[in-house]
Order: C-alpha cells, then sequence, then structure tokens
C-alpha cells in the first residue's frame, strides 16, 4: 500500500536528490516557505522561497513494490524518518494539510497566515511550525505532530474536512470523513 514516508537527506545534495527520485517516478513533497521583502531599488517585492524543512523529502511509494534502500542509496539520502526502528508514516491528513498551507494567504504587514477548510486545532499546530523561525526547531515541531498522529485522525474524524485543489492532470483529494 502506497504511504507517505519522511526521507532524511543532506542539504547540499538536495537536487540531485530530488532528480533521481523524480527519474523513479515517486511521488514527492517538498513544504516551503515563501518570503515577500520590498526591493530598496524600485517599488517591487522580492519573492523567495526555502524549504520549510531543510534536508526532508516526503515519498510517497509502496515498500514491498520499491525497498526503501533503493532511496538510501543514493549519494546524500541518509535514512526514513523513524520511531521505535520502523521506517514512519506519514498520514495524508498531515500531507493535505501541509500542501493546503502551501497555498497560503499571506499579509506581510500583519505577520499573519490565512488557511481555508481546516480543523482549528490542526491549524493551531500548523500555524506554530511556520511561525517558528529556526529550521531545526521548526523540524522538531513537526516530528511532535508526526508523533501525535492519533490526534489529527480525531480532529478531522469530529467533522473536519480538509479541501486542497490540485492540477486536473492529478487525482482529486476528496475530503476525510
Amino acid at each position: 500500500m502506497r504511504n507517505w514516508y519522511l526521507l532524511q537527506c543532506q542539504v547540499q545534495n538536495f537536487q540531485r536528490i530530488t532528480t533521481r527520485i523524480h527519474m523513479l517516478n515517486i511521488e514527492s513533497f517538498v513544504p516551503t516557505e515563501v518570503k515577500i521583502s520590498r526591493r530598496r531599488d524600485c517599488n517591487g517585492c522580492r519573492t523567495t522561497e526555502k524549504p520549510l524543512f531543510p534536508g526532508y523529502i516526503f515519498l510517497r511509494f509502496d515498500p514491498e513494490e520499491i525497498h526503501t534502500t533503493t532511496f538510501t542509496e543514493i549519494p546524500g539520502a541518509r535514512h526514513f524518518v523513524s520511531f521505535g526502528g520502523q521506517p514512519e508514516t506519514v498520514s495524508d491528513t498531515i500531507i493535505a494539510a501541509l500542501k493546503c498551507s502551501a497555498h497560503l494567504l499571506i499579509y506581510p504587514e500583519d505577520n499573519a497566515v490565512g488557511f481555508k477548510n481546516l480543523p482549528p486545532e490542526l491549524i493551531e499546530k500548523i500555524s506554530l511550525i511556520f511561525s517558528t523561525k529556526n529550521a531545526l526547531e521548526r523540524q522538531i515541531s513537526f516530528f511532535k505532530l508526526l508523533e501525535s498522529d492519533n490526534d489529527i485522525e480525531l480532529m478531522t474524524r469530529n467533522g473536519g474536512r480538509i479541501y486542497s485543489q490540485v492540477p486536473s492532470n492529478q487525482p482529486q483529494i476528496r475530503p476525510s470523513v
């Protein structure tokens, strides 16, 4: 069964690893943070985009079809994030929430982030991750979110729904019930 897993890799080899993963036809996802800053030389804005979790790539695959060593043998790839010795699966709900938060409404004057159609508890946890400035602290907050995966399932099971607009060439994400 295809699940999401989190691969840790060296930051300097990030582009090479993502290229090899795409050559294997594996679905991958790297959440990014977008920073908008005013330019000093004119009235324009400069947009910079950086990975939200530097050195981590979300991969969706079936370990029975493609073994995990296929990915860890790529130069620069280290290991899959695991709790208790087994690679941790990341729920579709967390991935959908991160993808929804990638389509954020950013208000630079308020330093605030807008979310739509997410449960309030999940909004609180994701906004905490996005508001953390230090990349290491942001990763720790995300790992705590991964460990509390059962809480997220309860949030979405109690009427919370996550919607996302995806391109028409990809399968549609259905609301979790």
